[in-house]
């Protein structure tokens, strides 16, 4: 079962990070087409996913001698 367990959260990674880094069509309100840049993690719900997928890789390739 850990295979294709690994396999479903690397597709899941994978559709994340996709979205993530997807271009931000809108303007903001000046009509600026240059996106304002975040520093730092955890603005959006996208570090969420991410930080918990990492988790629980990290628990699946550690106890892969138990599953």
């Amino acid at each position: 079962w850990t295979e294709p367990i690994i396999l479903l959260l690397i597709i899941a990674n994978t559709i994340v990070l996709t979205i993530q880094a997807a271009p931000d069509i809108a303007l903001d309100a000046d009509g600026n087409a240059t996106p304002s840049t975040i520093r730092g993690f955890f603005h959006g719900w996208e570090d969420y996913v991410l930080f918990s997928l990492f988790i629980v890789f990290t628990y699946v390739l550690q106890f892969e001698d138990v599953l």
